[in-house]
This record gives structure tokens, C-alpha cells and sequence, in this order.
């Protein structure tokens, strides 16, 4: 719970009650696709006006790019133009860019640090003045050809949960991801161990919890594992009667081109390309030794009435990002003749036809539900490859053609 004002600074007239902005949120901030990767760190303080500690960074690989870097930090009940100082780099005043409250506001600062962020590493901050600062928090997003493809979502903001000490959920959204396994960062200020219980839910499901000051009084950093769902993924915290600030919540999840859009606009989006029998589950890949056995399937939509046209293809290598496909249809996880194609497209099934637009089949298939590969006695190398391709469904977004889902296969 943070520090108070002496009462007669909250004995507040009913005009200036009625004068308050609306409640704030923590809400989408910044996105990023392709071979992504996130961390946050944070250290805590104990109603201070300066915060100042040592981050520490573990998980960036030698060589990445860093896309984003941001510090953040709190004041309580009055509105500041902190500075603050990076790895001895000097930042200029930060004024809130968001704040929340019923009566007694909470002001959240951000300071854009990319710039001085290398890589993993050890990095010494100061943030301040403020009013009841309950610590640092730092938010890296980095670029590494290692890394699978990913969508990142960085939520950030100011919210007070349990103003008064009243129980409540307080929530953010997350739009536009893949399905399958994820991980969330959330990091909260004030928080105590007097009350607890604190839940942390993903689509309902309890990820992680009680926020009982675990970095260290007062502050809580929680790292967990979370499965995505198709459409808004919701993540909330339950507080029973603790009175604290949210900021920061960075969602890591599949990347939509993964999931591709089979009938999404009918009952839901489907799989219809699949390797041994598997559509690679909630990571999209399937492992393999060479000797192993290898067939690769296309079903049919659930729109079809007959035969189902498809173009399916093979990538040497790991997924490449997202690439936006012409007329609405959709978006894949390579780049597909029909936005240019690449060398590293090795192997073309086509019977849709359209070959200067689709590419020029370098095997023979039929329509889905087809079995467009077969090797019994398994590849006999080792390799890499992803699949994915394009089939006719009228259940699509575009009313025409699909994006299927995509498979990496990794044979050792």
C-alpha cells in the first residue's frame, strides 16, 4: 500500500472530485514480429523520492539487435517532471504520460533508454524526484536470427488496484496474436504482504501470484508461462483489499501468420496442414530423426463441398516473419510468390493454377484433401524447413482463399 498524504490534503472538495480525469489503464503501448525476444528487469524501493539500483539483464543473445528499451517508475499523488540517468547516460525531465486514481492519483513516467541498452549485461539506474517511488522497472525487446517467430506486445500505463482497499479485478487486452504457448511479464509497485491472495489470471486461468513484494519491499516482478487464445487474450489481477500500481505488462506469444486464417470467418480457424499426423502443437513444429518416417497432409477446409485448390510450400529454414499477402487475404510467416518470393523457397505444390502469381509447381499434387508427401524410410539428413501455403475456403476473411497454418520441421 503506498504512503499517504497527511489528511487534510485528502479531504478533497466534491468540485475538484468531479474535476479528476478519467481512470487510466495499462494499454497497448508497442508491437513487434518477426525472431523476437523479450525481458524485463526490475529492482524495488520503498517510498522514496529517488529510486536508484542495478538492473540486470540475462537472456539477450550475443550479436541481437535491441528494437525497444524503456525504463519506468511511479510517483504517488502528485504530478512531477522527474529526471532520471542510464548506464551514466543523462535523460531528459519525464513528465506522466498516464495516471490513475479515484481520489489519490498515481503517475506513471517512461523513459526511452534503446539507445544504451547493448545486450545482456548489468546497468545502473537513478530515477527522480517523485513522490513515493516504489522502484525501476526496465522493458527490452531485442532481434536475433536464433530466435522462432513471435508477435510481442508491450502494454504499459498506470493503474490503481485496490484504492481504499477494496477488492477488485482490474484488467488489460492483448489483440492480434497467435495461439498456442506464451509467456507475460508483469511488473507492480506498492504492493505488501499485510494483504495477499493477489491473483494473476490469462484468460481466466491463474498464471501467477500472490504480489507479496517479491522483488523486495515494495514491488513484485512476475515472469509466467500462459497459453493465447484466437481473438482478445485478457489479463487480469485480482487484488482482495492490497492497494498498489500496475505499469508494465509485456505479452510473448505465437505469431499470427503461425495460426494462419482457415475459416476464421466461419466456426473458428482450423488446421488444415499437418506433418505425421500433427499440426506441430502449440509451438507449430515437429521433430524428427532422419530415419523417421515423413508425410506431409493437406485436409480440406470446413467450407469445401469438393476438391479443395491449394498452393503449399517449403522454406529452407526457420520462419521469417510476417509478410501481408495481396486482396486481404491474410498474412504468412515467409515470403509467398505472390509478395515476391525468395530463393529460400525450395519446393512449390500448386494446383490452383495462376503460376506466374502463385509459382510453378516443382512437384506434382492434387486438391485436398491430398497427401502431398510421402517418405517412408524418412529424409536421411538433417534439415530444416517450414510449410505453408494457400487454399481456396469461401470461410476465409477475403471470402476466397485462406492462409493455412505453418509447420516448421526439424529433422536431426
Amino acid at each position: 500500500m503506498p504512503a499517504r498524504f497527511a489528511s487534510a490534503v485528502l479531504l478533497l472538495s466534491a468540485a475538484l472530485l468531479l474535476a479528476l480525469p478519467a481512470r487510466a489503464t495499462v494499454k497497448p503501448f508497442a508491437r513487434f514480429e518477426g525472431r523476437v525476444g523479450a525481458e524485463v528487469a526490475a529492482f524495488p524501493a520503498r517510498a522514496v523520492s529517488t529510486a536508484s539500483g542495478a538492473l540486470t539483464l540475462s537472456t539477450i543473445p550475443p550479436g541481437a539487435t535491441i528494437l525497444f528499451a524503456a525504463i519506468y517508475t511511479n510517483s504517488w499523488f502528485e504530478s512531477l517532471q522527474p529526471t532520471a540517468t542510464f548506464a551514466e547516460y543523462a535523460l531528459a525531465p519525464a513528465p506522466a504520460f498516464d495516471s490513475d486514481g479515484r481520489r489519490q492519483f498515481l503517475y506513471a513516467h517512461r523513459w526511452d533508454v534503446t539507445p544504451y541498452v547493448s545486450g545482456s549485461g548489468r546497468y545502473v539506474v537513478r530515477a527522480g524526484t517523485v513522490r513515493y517511488s516504489y522502484g525501476v522497472a526496465l522493458v527490452v525487446v531485442f532481434e536475433h536470427p536464433s530466435l522462432p517467430s513471435r508477435t510481442i506486445v508491450v502494454n504499459d500505463g498506470a493503474t490503481s488496484l485496490g484504492e481504499d482497499g477494496a477488492s477488485g479485478s482490474f484488467a488489460t487486452t492483448f489483440e492480434g496474436v497467435g495461439i498456442g504457448a506464451g509467456e507475460i511479464w508483469v511488473h507492480v509497485q506498492a504492493d505488501d504482504s499485510t494483504r495477499t491472495s493477489e491473483e494473476v489470471r490469462m484468460n481466466g486461468t491463474v498464471v501467477a501470484g500472490p504480489l507479496d513484494a517479491n522483488l523486495g519491499q515494495n514491488a513484485s516482478l512476475e515472469h509466467a508461462a500462459v497459453q493465447t487464445q484466437d481473438g482478445t487474450n485478457v489479463l487480469e489481477i485480482e487484488t482482495f483489499g492490497d492497494w498498489f500500481g500496475w505499469h508494465v505488462a509485456v505479452l510473448v506469444a505465437p505469431s499470427p501468420c503461425l495460426a494462419g486464417n482457415v475459416d476464421a470467418a466461419g466456426g473458428g480457424v482450423t488446421d488444415v496442414l499437418f506433418v505425421n499426423d500433427s499440426s506441430g502443437g502449440s509451438d507449430r513444429t515437429i521433430g524428427l530423426l532422419s530415419h523417421e518416417p515423413l508425410s506431409i497432409f493437406v485436409a480440406a477446409p470446413p467450407s469445401a463441398t469438393g476438391p479443395t485448390p491449394f498452393a503449399l510450400y517449403a522454406w529452407a529454414g526457420l520462419p521469417d516473419g510476417m509478410s501481408a499477402l495481396p486482396a486481404g487475404i491474410g498474412s504468412s510467416c515467409m515470403p509467398m510468390p505472390p509478395v515476391g518470393g525468395s530463393p529460400r523457397l525450395k519446393v512449390i505444390w500448386n494446383n490452383v493454377g495462376r503460376f506466374t502469381r502463385l509459382g510453378f509447381p516443382t512437384r506434382p499434387s492434387t486438391p485436398a484433401p491430398s497427401l502431398v508427401y510421402l517418405d517412408s524410410d524418412g529424409p536421411g539428413r538433417s534439415a530444416t524447413f517450414f510449410l505453408q501455403g494457400l487454399i481456396v475456403d469461401s470461410a476465409s476473411p477475403s471470402g476466397r482463399a485462406a492462409v493455412t497454418n505453418g509447420v516448421t520441421v526439424i529433422v536431426r
